[in-house]
């Protein structure tokens, strides 16, 4: 009797989550359809010299936050460092480390959740590399947040000229 109860239970708390997750996704309209990330073309990069790849990390299932962080992060990019990514001195790229062939960035960039990380590439060869973690405090204020994504990517540019 009491293994019947806790199987309920369990299903009771599991059915919950699932409902809850379902609920969240079509309730709430995010900022950036989860697939246009992965359509987002790479910057080719320059013949020689020293280029800053601006990832954004993400799992399988995103919060609100997330596609928040995500939005901020490629519209600061993709404006604020226009000239730079023509230039072929800063790349954008989205990786979801879930997916079998992104599982490596979990280890080589100690990610535990969704992350912007800035890694400077020597041709196909990271440098040095850099995580981002203030945007969990800053994605409320959304000029800030950009401000940081900006100033952060053209420091490491700076430091590695």
């Amino acid at each position: 009797m009491k293994q019947i109860g806790t199987v309920v239970l369990l299903l009771f708390v599991a059915t919950s989550v699932v409902f809850l997750a379902i609920k969240e996704s079509r309730n709430d309209p995010s900022p950036v359809e989860p697939q246009a990330a992965a359509n987002t073309p790479a910057t080719p990069a320059p013949e020689a010299g020293h280029v800053i790849a601006v990832y954004y990390f993400h799992g399988d299932f995103r919060c609100k936050k997330c596609l928040a962080m995500e939005a901020y992060t490629r519209e600061a990019v993709q404006k604020m460092l226009a000239d730079q990514i023509r230039g072929g001195t800063v790349q954008w790229r989205v990786a979801n480390f879930d997916q079998k062939e992104n599982e490596h960035f979990v280890q080589d960039y100690a990610l535990t959740a969704s992350a912007v990380v800035l890694v400077e590439m020597e041709g196909s060869k990271a440098r040095r590399w850099k995580n981002l973690d203030k945007i969990w405090d800053l994605v409320g204020d959304e000029a800030s947040f950009k401000e940081y994504i900006v100033a952060e990517t053209r420091g490491m540019l700076e430091r590695g000229s």
